[in-house]
């Protein structure tokens, strides 16, 4: 297993190799992290102070762990996070939320499961959308979320999680979905597991789950 420390800073580009990882040369953005994630088996990223992830989708192909202390962690807009290719990944410790202040009116998923599995253990995410937008869109996955709280608004369509053929195990988290129609969980073909949780919803045709 390889441990890597991330921490956000303008480094020119020509300068980028010299932050190797370590712990006295963390790395300077996610992207950077990401190259070694994806280039290790098992990969534990220790995260200090609060980063942005870029423009784009994110792919994450490798196991991986992700740790913070409540960092701020800030999707800019039209950026999103792909687990696929069977990693397992996990956020530890987490504050997640989007700039939406350039977005379109265009569908929009933070985090893509795809044949993968991703876990979330005492993390917030609060996201917002111009017209629809999803926190979590899986397939053929995993997910399992203990002790976490997840808030999603839009105009239109509001989702924390869409599932297909999908394990969902959730305990001790609070979701609120706030949109003209709001859901929180939208399932199809899944096994699902939820214990001390709470479904809160707002808006003109509510659903907590379907």
């Amino acid at each position: 297993e390889c441990n890597y420390y991330l921490s956000e800073k303008d480094v020119p580009q020509d300068k980028l190799s010299e932050y190797d990882g370590s712990y006295t040369h963390p790395f300077a953005n996610f992207d950077q992290a990401l190259e070694y994630i994806n280039s290790s088996e098992d990969t534990t990223l220790h995260v200090v102070g609060n980063i942005k992830i870029k423009n784009g989708a994110k792919a994450i192909r490798s196991n991986c762990r992700i740790s913070g202390m409540d960092n701020i962690i800030t999707f800019e807009p039209g950026a999103s996070v792909r687990i696929e290719n069977g990693a397992k990944v996990s956020f530890e410790n987490m504050i997640f939320e989007n700039d939406s202040s350039a977005e379109e009116e265009k569908d929009t998923s933070l985090f893509v499961v795809n044949s993968a599995i991703l876990n979330l253990t005492g993390c917030e995410i609060s996201a917002q959308f111009a017209k629809n937008g999803i926190i979590f869109d899986c397939e053929k996955s995993g997910i399992s979320f203990s002790d976490c709280g997840f808030t999603v608004q839009a105009n239109s369509y509001a989702c924390a999680i869409l599932a297909n053929r999908t394990d969902i195990n959730c305990t001790a988290c609070r979701f609120m979905s706030l949109a003209s129609t709001a859901v929180c969980l939208s399932a199809q073909s899944v096994n699902c597991r939820i214990e001390k949780s709470s479904f809160s919803t707002a808006g003109d045709f509510c659903r907590g789950a379907e």
